[in-house]
C-alpha cells in the first residue's frame, strides 16, 4: 500500500511556495517469469508532472525480512583481526585468510572496532593469509587494533558483523525459544557440570553453551567461542562437562582455573554460523569453583 507524503518546493514560474503530493512505495521486479527467479525491490516515488524515481533497495529489504547477525552484507570483503596490531606495524594478521576473503592488493581497506565504528584506514602492499602493510606514509596503520575488530575492503557502510547487528522479522518469527533454568557446579580439576530445561519447540537441533570468567556479558559478541558447540539436542540437556572457558582479552577458549563463571545456552534448528535460527542466551547463575 503506498504511503503519501506532502512536500514544499518553490514554483519556479511563480516564486512562490507550493506543495506537492509524493506517493511512495514498493515495487518489486523478476528477471525473468519462471516460479522462484531472483526478484530486485526498489522504492519508487511518484509524483504528478514528474518522472518516477527508483532507487534499488534489495540489500535493505533482504536484511528486513531475513537478516541475521554475524552474516555478511552481500558484496561486502571482511574478515576478523586475530592477533593484537602495534601501530605502524607491518603484518596485520586476520581470520578468514585475506586472500580467501577476497581482499585485493593496492585498494583501501577500513578497520572498525566491535561496534563497527571506523578507526583507522591502510593500503595494503600484499594479500596472503595475512596483510603486509607499509609502516610509514600515508598507507601505514597508525593505531593499535585488538582481536576482534574488523577489517573491510572500503565501503561507505558500517559493518553487519558489529553488534549493530539485528534479526530480520523472517529470522524473529523462526527464533526458538530459550532454554530455562541453566544451572552449573563442579570444580577445577574435574569440569563444570551444567544442565538446563529444553524448550518444547520442536526444530531444536542443537545447543552452543557459552562460558565466561568472572563477568557475565551484555550480549554474545559474533566471534566468541562456546565452550561446547553443536551439542546434538537428542544428547539430552543435563550433565553437560565444560573445561574451558571463553577469554575475551585474548579471543580464545582456556582452561578452567579458580574463579566465578557464568554459563549461557543457545538453542538452535541447525549447525553452523549461517543461516540458522538460534534462541536468545539463557544465563546460569555466578557458579564459583575452586
Amino acid at each position: 500500500m503506498p504511503k503519501t507524503i506532502t512536500i514544499e518546493y518553490t514554483n519556479p514560474v511563480t516564486g512562490a511556495q507550493a506543495t506537492r503530493q509524493v506517493s511512495v512505495d514498493i515495487e518489486r521486479y523478476r528477471r525473468d517469469t519462471e516460479e522462484g527467479a531472483v526478484e530486485s525491490f526498489f522504492l519508487k516515488a511518484t509524483a504528478s508532472g514528474c518522472d518516477p524515481i527508483l532507487e534499488n533497495i534489495d540489500d535493505l529489504i533482504v536484511d528486513l525480512l531475513d537478516g541475521k547477525p554475524s552474516k555478511n552484507r552481500y558484496g561486502v570483503v571482511q574478515t576478523y583481526i586475530d592477533t593484537d596490531f602495534t601501530a605502524n606495524g607491518d603484518t596485520l594478521s586476520v581470520t578468514p585468510a585475506a586472500n580467501n576473503a577476497g581482499f585485493v592488493a593496492n585498494v583501501p581497506c577500513v578497520v572498525m572496532d566491535k561496534y563497527g565504528h571506523v578507526i583507522d584506514w591502510f593500503i595494503p602492499t600484499e594479500i596472503g593469509a595475512d596483510f603486509t602493510i607499509p609502516t610509514t606514509g600515508k598507507a601505514a596503520l597508525e593505531v593499535d587494533c585488538k582481536v576482534g575488530w574488523i577489517v573491510q575492503q572500503a565501503k561507505w557502510f558500517h559493518s553487519p558483523l558489529g553488534e549493530n547487528s539485528q534479526l530480520g522479522i523472517k529470522a524473529q518469527s523462526e527464533q526458538p525459544s530459550s532454554p530455562t533454568g541453566v544451572s552449573g557446579s563442579g570444580s577445577v580439576s574435574g569440569g563444570i557440570n551444567v544442565s538446563w530445561t529444553k524448550p518444547s519447540d520442536a526444530v531444536i537441533k542443537y545447543y552452543d553453551i557459552y562460558c565466561y570468567k568472572g563477568t557475565k556479558p551484555d550480549v554474545i559478541e559474533p566471534n566468541a567461542l562456546p565452550s561446547v558447540a553443536d551439542r546434538d539436542a537428542s544428547l539430552g540437556s543435563s550433565n553437560v562437562n565444560l573445561t574451558k572457558y571463553f577469554d575475551e582479552s585474548t579471543m580464545e577458549l582456556k582452561n578452567l582455573d579458580a574463579g566465578t563463571y557464568y554459563v549461557g545456552v543457545v538453542a538452535k534448528d541447525g549447525a553452523g554460523m549461517v543461516d540458522v535460527n538460534e534462541s536468545e542466551i539463557a544465563w546460569s547463575s555466578a557458579i564459583t569453583i575452586s
